[in-house]
């Protein structure tokens, strides 16, 4: 019936969508226009995590408590995804073994289907960061997720049966799967992790009918693999070199070279254009991937670590990339979402790509050429001092360059965290204000000899993580104006919370902590309306929709990466309160209105 209804509505899709947008996945061009429903991730391909619903505002959202609750009943790992509403059921799926639920929103969450997939259990033992997924996706009657022992699986919306799956990583190189699928016409764009064991980053299209590969680009090496070809137009001069993924790397380094891809990514329907990140250079040590007798970021710059690619999304095609730190060196991944949203920027509306670099700067470019438009410091950075706008390029500060094996450097700001991480940011056309949770850290390294074997953790680098010279607080949450290219307002927390943010109509902000509150602020003066205890850490991201009976809700999974009984935060470094607040285990909280 669902299914019916939707396919009724695409005509009007149609009318609205630009002829380009045909290309998109037409069902989820409805579905983002449906307030009432989430079917992806960010809720829209621009990723603006922002919702027109608006029963809940500023006037109201001192009276939201909880609807119901479904506990999930895993404790080994956190959750770091959100869940999708479609029609008048919603979907989740868990960490590690990765058990997905269909909850039936007529009856206050039951349990409509259950699937557990197959997973190699060799691999629960070895993976990096966490056995969780960042979020999973729906389209043509299919929920879509990956594993992070690297299989894409499809399953029936409505029954639960698997559909297809395709084992898409390559196990024995440790090549995870963490991040949502975005699904772009028949194309399942999907990327992967394990940047720490020295693989080349990728991304991948599967057929959504059957799961078979369609096409792979990689994001070093030669052009062919790159999927580089006459379309390719780099907007700064550092960047139109031949065959850039082998040529500005030493040697034959671009084969361990990481720049893995295990971030958001978003979508511009008229430009049929994909955008996202990639990851740290590998190893962590930068002379393995330049000249020691030259060791110039310049012309080291190792791309494309550390950037932003815009890929057809029909054929893979590179169209354009800008790398935020060339020859990165701090393990400053730049995997996190990259907003699409056109701003008026000198007097003219640029078609314009934000991106809140883990690196500490706030990036504005423009997203059909790739040019920097502005960046600009969000928390304190000392490794460089700014962006040299006619080149693109950072201006480096010396002295936080690494030297060589075994030279400390001190006082690296922002540490490897990043002054954001993965956790993706929000923005809202009402306000004109991007909200986001960052933190407040800093950190020595000292770089170490490594040995590349396959599978086998290739990093070469040792982290000291310290608190930073700008106040006590470990994070905070931000509201940026990116014309002014200032904070309208921020939200010193003591903790270093890693949690999503989503804003609403209701002139709404709500991000959660990792000591267990989740908290709702006017999105234009930063006022805390409203907070609840859920006793668990956020690492996940909050998500709205209109349950069957009219009613708007506020969903939000809890539950942070844990070992042992104490969840693995930078805080423990500090003062090993966080345990006082929070410990292992999953929920998903569901609030309402009386």
């Amino acid at each position: 019936m669902l299914k019916s209804r939707l396919l009724m509505k695409l005509a009007v899709i149609l009318a609205v969508v630009p002829i380009s947008g045909v290309l998109a996945n037409q069902e989820l061009l409805y579905l983002q226009q449906d307030a009432a429903q989430w079917a992806m991730s960010s809720k829209t391909y621009n990723g603006w995590r922002y919702s027109p619903l608006n029963q809940i505002n500023t006037g109201n959202v001192r009276n939201l408590r909880v609807a119901w609750t479904f506990a999930l009943g895993i404790q080994d790992d956190g959750v770091e995804g959100e869940p999708l509403v479609v029609g008048n059921t919603m979907y989740i799926v868990s960490p590690w073994p990765h058990q997905v639920y269909a909850l039936d929103l007529t009856q206050d969450g039951t349990i409509k289907w259950m699937y557990e997939p197959k997973l190699d259990e060799k691999y629960k033992a070895v993976t990096c960061c966490g056995l969780m997924e960042r979020g999973w996706s729906y389209a043509d009657g299919k929920l879509i997720f990956n594993t992070v022992d690297g299989q894409t699986i499809a399953l029936d919306a409505r029954t639960g049966k698997e559909v297809w799956k395709t084992q898409v990583g390559e196990l024995a190189k440790q090549e995870a799967m963490t991040a949502p699928p975005l699904i772009v016409g028949n194309n399942v764009i999907v990327g992967m992790a394990g940047g720490e064991f020295g693989n080349r980053g990728w991304v991948t299209a599967l057929d959504l009918k059957t799961g078979q590969r369609k096409w792979r680009a990689y994001s070093t090496g030669p052009n062919e693999e790159m999927l580089i070809g006459p379309r390719f137009k780099p907007f700064y001069d550092q960047d139109k070199v031949p065959n850039p993924g082998v040529s500005t790397w030493f040697g034959d380094s671009w084969q361990r070279g990481t720049a893995t891809t295990w971030g958001y990514m978003t979508y511009d329907p008229e430009l049929n254009l994909f955008y996202y990140g990639t990851s740290n250079g590998g190893p962590w040590n930068p002379k393995y991937r330049r000249d020691p007798n030259d060791p110039s970021p310049t012309k080291w710059s190792n791309k494309y670590v550390a950037s932003v690619l815009a890929r057809d999304a029909t054929t893979g095609e590179l169209v354009w990339a800008f790398q935020f730190t060339p020859q990165e060196m701090w393990d400053y991944d730049e995997i996190a979402e990259n907003i699409l949203v056109d701003l008026r920027i000198g007097g003219q509306v640029r078609k314009a790509l934000v991106h809140v670099g883990r690196n500490g700067f706030f990036y504005v470019l423009d997203r059909t050429t790739g040019e920097l438009l502005s960046a600009t410091p969000y928390t304190h950075v000392n490794w460089a001092t700014g962006y040299d706008l006619k080149t693109g390029f950072p201006l480096y500060n010396p002295d936080k360059i690494h030297k060589g094996t075994g030279v400390v450097i001190q006082d690296i700001c922002p540490n490897l965290i990043g002054g954001k991480n993965f956790q993706p940011a929000s923005y809202s056309p009402r306000t004109g204000l991007f909200y986001f949770t960052a933190t407040n850290l800093c950190m020595d390294q000292e770089p170490l000899d490594v040995e590349y074997k396959p599978g086998e953790r290739y990093v070469g680098m040792r982290n000291v993580h310290k608190p930073s010279p700008a106040g006590d607080h470990r994070s905070e949450l931000i509201a940026w104006d990116p014309i002014n290219q200032r904070r309208a307002f921020t939200i010193k927390e003591p903790f270093n919370n890693r949690s999503g943010t989503m804003v609403t109509a209701g002139d709404l902000v709500f991000y959660g902590t990792v000591d267990g509150w989740f908290k709702a602020l006017n999105a234009r003066t930063g006022e805390v309306l409203w907070q609840f205890r859920t006793g668990a850490g956020t690492f996940a991201n909050p998500m709205t929709y209109l349950g069957p009976d009219g009613k708007q809700y506020v969903a939000l999974l809890v539950g942070a990466k844990g070992q042992g009984n104490r969840p693995v935060d930078q805080d423990d470094v500090f003062n090993g309160l966080i345990g006082k607040y929070s410990r292992r285990g999953n929920v998903l909280f569901v609030f309402s209105l009386p």
